[in-house]
């Protein structure tokens, strides 16, 4: 791997950890997006006492704090698109013009993301146990002991030339790591905001103990348990946080790889991230089993499971290194791959550089080999969401044994049996597909029967039919939700055409202008690199997308009601629906626009023949473009039930994009 960043002194260090800071940024998008529709200390049931049903309680018990949460919240989903699309920029001006644009953008808007990130998770864990008379766990408190650490490191001496398989080798253990502490950072951060136990949803009074609505119920009953909850996680959280620092510091080289005779110092750096990783790993541990556990017996048998794993690795390590064949094994086959690898390239050498017989024959293999990182994250997070459907009912359920109903049972179930089914076969089927899906891609044999497609299709309708289904009160509105699939689809078909022939027009008048002058100028096509570069990142903003919307129309904001009123509000059906049908209606065709789009772009991006010349031609571009509004705009519109509030949101995110596209001019 040749080192790039020294062969160009203006390429940035931001292009080089692209890929990281999309994984980082997309993360950010969803869990802000789905806490921006269900908001820490829930939700109002029944509108009164000046309540408005659907509202969040601490938007009346305590504002100030709400209005932290929700703006903070909002800019960081906002700053979370907007680095995306900078992102995007970067790539796509460098690939096809080669030239750079000025950083300073990304940059404040990274930096800006993760302090209004950071700072939202702290403020709520804050309001935890606020209102009862006592001091409630201060999560600063817990990050005291980390935090003087990163103002003590000093920068070490940047090794020299790292061999290829060596940087190769580090690289791929700087992604375990980015991931791992993406994942716990992603855990962490939503725990935050949805404390154990749930909340009150009226004022309590028990005892010495006083609740307002909002406040976690674990406060009364379980206090030490709740702050060991909020300062292992908390803990966790900002550990995380300190090693996706180091991992983008690239100016001071972390070594990665075991120690031998030729490197005797490991720099404290390195020490320090692996110190990181383990505080964010046992915070986990201890935020889960203090969280789940109400009982000492309880915690005890969960950290002895804790316990049992680690002594099971142990064991399972002293057997591998027990047996010379399976240690001496992969030495045999890297010397043999290693020889391939020469042979390779020495017949190579001896091939025409236009291409050849074998190049064409293993084409449509490399297309699927290089899709499969985002066929598994495609299938991964529709097997997250799906997972999430399965197991939170769609509208809700009865809270009591009553007309015939059993409390924990669905309410569509007894309301709308047929829409439950199909909405519940539908989602199982788009669930086993995406494990299917996971376990075909590792067999190539099964991928040039076009099995991995079929299995891909297959999952993307069970999605939509889920999504038709669970959305929608009625069919008519399922019929019209399916049509903006279809639409989106046309679209592409006819953006191609036209493009199409007004290319040949102009390829045409270039002919007959030049016949006596010299050659005819054409304009040339991407090469098929860059056609797969851009297929990579617009599959990544549609796999955002679907993902985002398809849990936000299944579980609005403002929730289900729970039972029938004399005023012909029916159970299960949304609360905004009855509050504020316009914004409703606003919110869920929106989301409904991008999810479908989504799903579109995702099967156009299935097929070569189809997505070659969508993307030539822009249209796929166009229509992420247009999904990526939407989504903005059902954020806007259905993460709070006040206009006022709408207003401030769209227009933060119209002047975060605004400031982002002066500072690029």
């Amino acid at each position: 791997m040749e080192n790039k960043s020294a062969q160009d002194p203006h390429r940035p260090l931001e292009y080089d950890l692209r890929k990281y800071l999309l994984l980082l940024a997309t993360m950010v998008a969803t869990v802000t997006y789905t806490a921006g529709f269900n908001p820490p200390g829930g939700v109002w049931q029944e509108t009164e006492a000046r309540h408005l049903a659907g509202d969040s309680i601490i938007r009346d018990t305590h504002y100030p704090r709400y209005i932290m949460f929700f703006y903070c919240n909002a800019a960081a989903f906002a700053l979370s698109i907007v680095v995306i699309v900078l992102i995007f920029i970067l790539a796509i001006l460098h690939e096809k013009n080669g030239i750079w644009i000025s950083m300073f953008p990304l940059r404040l808007a990274m930096v800006l993301n993760l302090f209004l990130w950071d700072r939202n998770d702290k403020n709520h864990l804050e309001a935890i146990g606020q209102g009862t008379g006592n001091n409630p766990p201060n999560p600063e408190h817990s990050v005291g002991a980390i935090s003087p650490v990163v103002s003590r490191e000093e920068g070490s001496q940047q090794p020299g030339k790292e061999k290829e398989k060596e940087e190769e080798e580090k690289n791929q253990r700087r992604k375990v790591l980015m991931l791992l502490a993406t994942f716990v950072m992603s855990v962490a951060y939503v725990a935050g905001l949805s404390a154990p136990g749930g909340y009150w949803e009226r004022s309590q009074e028990e005892g010495r103990h006083h609740a307002d609505a909002g406040d976690p119920v674990l406060w009364v009953h379980h206090s030490v348990h709740l702050r060991a909850f909020v300062g292992y996680n908390t803990t966790s959280f900002v550990a995380s946080l300190l090693i996706i620092m180091l991992l983008l510091d690239q100016k001071q080289k972390i070594i990665f790889l075991p120690l031998d005779m030729k490197r005797k110092a490991v720099p404290g750096r390195a020490h320090m991230l692996y110190a990181y990783i383990t505080i964010a790993l046992v915070g986990l541990v201890g935020a889960y089993v203090a969280g789940s556990c109400r009982h000492s017996d309880t915690t005890i048998y969960a950290l002895s499971l804790v316990a049992t794993v680690l002594i099971c690795i142990g064991i399972l390590k002293v057997v591998l290194g027990c047996m010379p064949k399976l240690s001496q094994t992969p030495k045999a086959s890297s010397r043999s791959g290693e020889n391939n690898e020469n042979n390779e390239d020495t017949f190579r050498d001896k091939t025409p550089t236009n291409g050849g017989l074998l190049s064409n024959m293993n084409n449509e293999d490399d297309i699927l080999e290089k899709a499969q990182s985002l066929v598994v994250l495609l299938s991964t997070l529709i097997a997250t969401v799906t997972y999430q459907a399965g197991l939170v009912p769609l509208g809700g359920v009865w809270q009591e044994n009553q007309d015939g109903h059993k409390a924990g049972k669905p309410i569509l179930m007894s309301t709308q049996a047929k829409r439950y089914k199909v909405f519940f076969y539908c989602n199982s089927t788009a669930f086993v597909a995406s494990l299917v899906i996971i376990i075909l891609v590792r067999y190539k044999p099964l991928l040039k029967r076009h099995i991995l497609e079929v299995a891909i299709i297959l999952d993307l309708f069970g999605l939509v039919g889920a999504y038709a289904a669970g959305s929608c009160q009625d069919v008519s509105t399922s019929i019209y939700v399916i049509t903006l699939a279809g639409a989106v689809l046309i679209y592409v078909v006819i953006h191609i055409v036209f493009i199409t022939l007004e290319d040949e027009d102009k390829n045409k008048t270039s002919v007959h202008s030049t016949v006596q002058t010299g050659p005819p100028v054409i304009n040339p096509l991407p090469s098929d690199l860059y056609v797969h570069k851009r297929r990579k990142r617009l599959l990544l903003f549609s796999v955002l997308g679907a993902t985002l919307t398809y849990q936000a129309g299944l579980t609005p904001h403002g929730g289900f009601r729970l039972k029938d009123d004399e005023l012909s509000h029916h159970a299960g059906d949304p609360v905004l629906l009855y509050n504020y049908p316009r914004r409703y209606k606003a919110f869920f065709y929106c989301n409904s626009l991008s999810f479908m789009s989504s799903i579109a772009l995702i099967i156009l991006h299935v097929n070569p023949n189809l997505y070659r010349p969508a993307i030539r031609s822009y249209a796929l571009s166009v229509c992420v473009a247009t999904g990526l509004l939407a989504l903005m705009s059902a954020y806007a519109a259905g993460s709070t039930q006040h206009l006022k509030t709408s207003i401030y949101v769209f227009a933060l995110a119209v002047l975060l994009l605004l400031v982002m596209i002066l500072f690029l001019n």
